[in-house]
């Protein structure tokens, strides 16, 4: 979990402390139904392998950032807590681990994530210090670069556009009742794989301060980049000129959010503390915040390297999880169903990268989808 979110984290608990909740029901259970009443087919998905980190003197997964498949099948694992990378083989076994805490070459302070700029080499998000450091598929370091600005998201297509979504500006609205409710907004520029900003995309709306807030998301694609801000059913499609290019709406009834729904959104939300007496008492000041009303329309957007959009239409805390996909025109494509809490790391044109929760266990996994018989 990134410095910046953590501080947004404690600005949450401190604008709703006092606030009264408003009724709220269950969450809607029948949406496989509603895809499927909407002419959206099931895709089979099939477990490949699971990563595995288990041999005599193998290091332990502490906590995964993300994770990524390389083009000659190596997998390589961003682990937060150690800090540093792990990789993997084609077939999941455990070869080397990269990187030590620190601010010098192949070291890292904080990692936020892995940004995509080329199927081959590994370019690991430092929000610790403001750059990205390469290395290859064997795991030797091979450059760095500072991001300018003051990153919030950083993302990049694998033709090397790099795409910022900066830090966010505290706007103050005020909701129907009257009451003051926080906003952020954040511009998006591209830049080249130096960091170096080319053009701006425009100032977008962050989100909302509080659990099962509308956040917006970035997916990158080799030529194109969706911006959903789930304020609606729609994600944006921008070419790498900043242009707007289409609309993409997604297939999602209104559900109101389950109290499951709420307590894992809130686990999500302080897992990024290390202290267990403080996560605890950081989740329960957050559960006195109300329930918004009604679930966002989305959690997450992803990009296979084509343009392929999926989306995360489940709730956190439902049995499943589960995406639509959609073609460049907007076409639904079809969903799959994934296990609870699956958290998608990473798209291919046929394969998800999935990081599962099972109690005190995460594991990575490699899943590839197709057309279900």
């Amino acid at each position: 979990m990134g410095l910046i979110y953590l501080t947004l984290l404690l600005l949450i608990v401190n604008a709703w402390a006092c606030r009264e909740e408003p009724q709220a029901g269950g969450a809607d259970s029948s949406l496989e139904s509603y895809l499927e009443g909407r002419g959206a087919p099931r895709l089979d998905v099939t477990r490949v392998l699971e990563l595995a980190a288990g041999g005599p003197g193998d290091p332990e997964i502490l906590k995964v950032a993300d994770a990524t498949r390389l083009a000659n099948g190596t997998f390589v694992v961003a682990d937060e807590f150690r800090p540093g990378l792990l990789f993997f083989d084609s077939q999941g076994r455990f070869v080397r681990a990269v990187g030590r805490q620190g601010r010098g070459p192949g070291e890292f302070e904080h990692i936020a994530g892995l940004v995509r700029c080329s199927r081959d080499s590994v370019f690991v998000w430092d929000n610790g210090v403001q750059r990205i450091a390469v290395f290859d598929s064997s795991g030797a370091a091979v450059r760095e670069f500072a991001i300018r600005g003051s990153p919030y998201i950083v993302a990049c297509s694998s033709g090397g556009v790099l795409a910022v979504l900066e830090q966010p500006r505290i706007i103050e609205r005020m909701d129907p009742e009257g009451r003051s409710l926080r906003r952020y907004t954040g511009e998006l520029w591209l830049g080249d794989p130096t960091g170096r900003r080319a053009l701006s995309v425009g100032t977008f709306d962050l989100g909302e301060n509080r659990p099962l807030g509308r956040l917006t998301r970035l997916a990158v694609a080799r030529d194109r980049i969706y911006v959903g801000t789930a304020e609606s059913l729609v994600v944006q499609a921008y070419g790498m000129d900043g242009s707007s290019q289409s609309e993409i709406e997604i297939l999602a009834p209104m559900r109101r959010p389950s109290d499951a729904d709420y307590e894992r959104a809130i686990e999500l939300l302080v897992e990024g503390f290390t202290e267990r007496d403080y996560r605890e008492q950081m989740k329960q000041e957050l559960l006195k915040i109300p329930k918004p009303e009604w679930l966002p329309p989305y959690r997450e957007i992803f990009s296979d390297p084509d343009g392929f959009l999926w989306v995360v239409v489940s709730g956190p805390g439902e049995p499943v999880t589960i995406l639509e996909g959609f073609t460049r025109a907007g076409e639904i494509g079809g969903y799959v169903v994934l296990p609870e809490r699956s958290r998608v790391l990473e798209v291919g044109v046929d394969y998800f990268l999935v990081l599962e929760s099972r109690e005190e266990k995460t594991a990575v996994v490699l899943y590839r989808y197709g057309i279900a018989p």
